[in-house]
């Protein structure tokens, strides 16, 4: 397998921190926002990495598909999903 740098997941996840870093919310909910976010973001990118090697091996007519089609969407929705999970608790916290 070789992996370019645009498909490591770095741009998502980069995209996630600075969205917490910048969100008007007190500083303790973003470092946590970051320290939670960046381990469950790198956590989901082994999955789909192991997951993307797992079908090259088995089903390689099917890899391009599940990359393109699957997982780089799947990875920026969760991404996103994640970043609004953490701003809603943030604000949650922040206007308590």
């Amino acid at each position: 397998m070789l992996v370019v740098s645009e498909c490591t997941g770095v741009f998502p996840t980069l995209i996630f921190v600075i969205g917490v870093l910048a969100a008007p919310f007190r500083w303790r909910y973003r470092i946590w926002g970051v320290l939670l976010g960046l381990p469950a973001l790198v956590l989901l990118n082994w999955i789909r990495m192991v997951s993307l090697t797992v079908v090259g091996i088995y089903f390689p007519a099917q890899f391009d598909t599940i990359h393109l089609v699957v997982w780089q969407p799947l990875y920026v929705f969760l991404a996103a999903l994640l970043w609004g999970l953490w701003a809603w608790q943030a604000y949650r916290r922040d206007h308590a």
